[in-house]
């Protein structure tokens, strides 16, 4: 081994299991997790820098959607690409923009004055959704971080366009369950 460890954004050691539990008895637990057939594909992840920045992550959001459609004919065509909010793209197929960073300018109407932005995109990687598979199925220990952060972008997209997000946490009291069908 080297003298640098190896990136943490590259591949993720997951814990052994330590064996049965021989105290206690067993019980059925429900959990609000569902199977997923993950594509055996190549996804291209894109750095997006928004400026001004420290916008609220539904501004960016805003700002992503304009510019997916403003520029629709020029860059995305029939891409369709999910975001974080923050910095991440990702798209099926290639944008046409190559290493390049690629500059826009997004003016979305506002309420007497239209706020403009400025918007950076850049290619940063290739992601492989079929290595995850691999992986998976093989019952390797070492999972590849980033198909996993594109796999929970994309998964997360289309319900943070239409409804926003609290958290990443499912854990909310029920005030706050409460709050949120009251302000949406």
């Amino acid at each position: 081994m080297g003298p640098f460890p190896p990136p943490l954004q590259q591949v993720f050691q997951a814990p052994r299991r330590p064996g049965m539990g021989t105290v206690g008895k067993p019980i059925k637990l429900l959990a609000n997790y569902f199977e997923v057939e993950i594509p055996k594909m190549d996804v291209f992840h894109y750095e997006v820098d928004i400026k001004p920045d420290k916008c609220p992550r539904r501004v960016n959001r805003e700002v992503v959607e304009y510019m997916v459609q403003h520029f629709k004919p020029q860059l995305f065509g029939d891409r369709k690409p999910v975001y974080d909010g923050k910095k991440n793209i990702y798209t099926v197929l290639a944008l046409p923009i190559g290493s390049e960073k690629v500059d826009f300018e997004v003016t979305i109407p506002g309420e007497g004055k239209d706020r403009i932005f400025k918007v950076s995109i850049r290619f940063l990687a290739t992601v492989s959704w079929r290595l995850l598979q691999e992986t998976l199925v093989s019952g390797r220990l070492q999972v590849p971080l980033d198909s996993v952060q594109a796999l929970d972008v994309a998964m997360r997209h289309l319900a943070s366009m239409r409804y926003g997000t609290l958290s990443t946490s499912s854990n909310t009291t029920r005030h706050d369950r409460q709050a949120d069908t009251r302000t949406n």
